[in-house]
């Protein structure tokens, strides 16, 4: 099992960064090629990063993410599968080298700093916790995915606005789908990590008997979540989109980031697992 894990381990920032180079020459030239080889790459990383984290966890006999690099892998293949589904939702391939970069950066980093040693951590063994930290973390990433999607907008957006018409006005669909896809990733974002969040206070009252919000980042995130919820059910109730609605995603998803580091830094929670 250890010789699979070491094995895909190497192989799964090959895969994602030849993917990240045909996704760079579709935006640039537009070859409709290399977007297919690029979204079939990216598909098999998706699927092979899946059996990695199964065969990694199998053989640590825990969730793995313990360290913060065991984390950069999970989060790497959180932002490659969500980028995935928004992608094939419209067919729009030209945004696939950003979220790529990302993803290919974090998994090198986690690859490069790989430790296969295993440790005793009761609380990431607990499957019901391991299911409850997938699903938040799916749901935070696609947040972050909805979040870059509304800055390319609000970047685009002031381009038009001031002639500015570069690489980026000429690379990037159009305002529309941009905020389309934004709209989706935000969708996929409230579900998941909704599920995440009711997961995790049915695991802390089964085993503490309490809901956890004692715990600054439970109610921190329970109130972003809300706060996503309202806007994304008022924006469609009213029909209005647009510019201010990218950045106000755009603070929202920054705020929430920055409290909860701050949280991170300064507080100790029964979050913190190393």
């Amino acid at each position: 099992m250890l010789k699979l894990v070491i094995t895909l381990n190497i192989l799964l920032p090959v895969i994602y960064g030849i993917s990240t180079v045909l996704y760079g020459r579709y935006f640039i030239y537009k070859k409709t090629r290399n977007a297919k080889f690029a979204s079939i790459l990216l598909l098999c990383g998706v699927l092979l990063h899946l059996v990695f984290l199964i065969s990694k966890g199998w053989h640590l006999q825990r969730f793995p993410i313990e360290s913060s690099f065991e984390s950069l892998s999970m989060l790497a293949f959180d932002i490659a599968i969500i980028y995935y589904v928004t992608e094939r939702l419209k067919r729009e391939y030209t945004t696939g080298v950003f979220f790529l970069t990302i993803v290919t950066l974090c998994q090198t980093i986690s690859t490069l700093l790989f430790r296969g040693e295993k440790t005793t951590n009761e609380l990431l063994a607990n499957p019901l916790f391991g299911v409850h930290t997938s699903f938040t973390l799916l749901g935070l990433s696609a947040l972050a995915i909805a979040t870059l999607y509304a800055l390319m907008y609000c970047v685009l957006a002031r381009q038009i606005r001031n002639r500015q018409f570069g690489i980026l006005y000429e690379g990037l669909p159009d305002l529309e789908t941009l905020d389309s896809m934004r709209q989706n990733a935000t969708i996929c974002g409230i579900v998941l990590l909704g599920l995440g969040i009711m997961l995790g206070h049915f695991w802390a009252y089964k085993l503490f008997n309490h809901f956890g919000l004692a715990d600054p980042k439970v109610w921190i995130t329970d109130i972003a979540l809300c706060a996503y919820a309202t806007i994304w059910w008022s924006t469609k109730k009213s029909g209005v989109h647009g510019l201010h609605t990218n950045i106000l995603s755009v603070w929202l998803f920054v705020m929430l980031f920055v409290l909860v580091a701050v949280l991170e830094f300064f507080l100790n929670t029964f979050h913190r697992f190393v």
